[in-house]
C-alpha cells in the first residue's frame, strides 16, 4: 500500500508484522510482532490507510482486523523571507506541512540564534492537512538598523522541527 507520503507499506506475513520505506525503497520503520495480543499479529496479510497515520490491518491467523496508529513524521518547517520590513517592523513568514498530524507553530527572534522572543503566543494551530501551509506574523518594536535572527518553529506529536535562521535588518 501506498500512503499520503508515498510510502511504500508492506505486510511481511512470514514475520508478523508491516513495514514501512520510503518513495525510494529504503526502510524506514515496522510494527508489530509475532502472536495474538495488542500490537501483534499471527500472520497479516492485507493493510489499508484510513486515515493519515491510521491503518487496518487484516490478521487472518487471528481472525480480526486490526486498527494501527503510528507516530506521525514531525511537520515540515522552513522559514523565509522578511516582508514588509520598516524601522520598527517586519513580517516573518514561513511554510509548514502538518504532515496529516494537528500541527501549531510559533515564530523564534532576537538579536541571536538564542532568539528569545516568540509570536504569536500561544502557539497558533496550522491544522492537520498533506500540502505546505504560508504562514506569517507582524512582529512592532523592533529597534531601527538593526540585525535580528529569526525561524519558524512547528510542532505536533511526532516532534518539534526548527526552521532555518534567517536575519533581517530593519531600516
Amino acid at each position: 500500500m501506498v500512503d499520503f507520503k508515498d510510502n511504500i507499506w508492506v505486510v511481511d506475513s512470514g514475520n508478523s508484522r508491516v513495514e514501512r520505506f520510503s518513495p525510494e525503497c529504503v526502510y524506514q520503520k515496522q510494527f508489530g510482532e509475532k502472536g495474538s495480543g495488542e500490537g501483534q499479529f499471527e500472520g497479516p496479510t492485507w493493510i489499508a490507510e484510513s486515515s493519515p497515520w491510521h491503518f487496518l490491518v487484516t490478521d487472518t491467523g487471528n481472525n480480526r482486523v486490526t486498527s494501527w496508529s503510528v507516530t506521525p513524521d514531525p511537520p515540515t518547517c522552513t522559514t523565509t523571507t522578511a516582508t514588509g520590513v520598516g524601522s520598527e517592523e517586519a513580517t516573518l513568514n514561513g511554510t509548514i506541512n502538518p504532515e496529516g498530524s494537528a500541527a501549531e507553530y510559533h515564530f523564534e527572534y532576537g538579536l541571536t540564534t538564542s532568539y528569545g522572543t516568540s509570536v504569536p503566543v500561544p502557539d497558533e494551530s496550522a491544522g492537520s492537512g498533506t500540502e505546505s501551509l504560508k504562514v506569517s506574523k507582524l512582529v512592532k518594536g523592533l529597534k531601527s538598523k538593526t540585525t535580528y535572527h529569526f525561524r519558524l518553529v512547528c510542532k505536533n506529536t511526532g516532534g518539534t522541527t526548527n526552521g532555518n535562521d534567517i536575519m533581517v535588518l530593519t531600516k
